[in-house]
């Protein structure tokens, strides 16, 4: 059997970066690795020949096992590299140990 865990592992040593995780539910901050990936625009062109653009909010994925309690919704994450505030939006499993945070800019 595969280890699926070792390789999330290996993805967050090779591609990801600590921040700073608050939970909703509070407690102290702990520090996690994840693989960020910032929001972004992509141009298409529209029927009609105009542009449009798809957008896509700034996620992070991380390994569950890194969590002493599932991630939810309004936990508040801090980027370190940048100082740059998050909250989540949602989480999405890949049911082997990996989620996906779905983002948004915290004031």
């Amino acid at each position: 059997m595969f280890d699926f865990d070792q390789l999330n592992a290996s993805i967050n040593g090779v591609f990801g970066e600590s921040v700073s995780y608050q939970p909703a539910a509070g407690g102290a901050p702990f520090s996690v690795t994840g693989v960020v990936v910032d929001s972004f625009r992509t141009p298409y062109y529209k029927d009609d020949g105009s542009v449009g653009y798809t957008t896509t909010a700034p996620a992070i994925g991380v390994r569950l096992a890194d969590f002493p309690a599932k991630p939810v919704k309004n936990d508040v994450l801090t980027r370190l590299k940048t100082g740059d505030r998050f909250m989540v939006l949602d989480v999405h499993s890949d049911g082997i140990g990996w989620l996906n945070l779905i983002l948004k800019v915290a004031k």
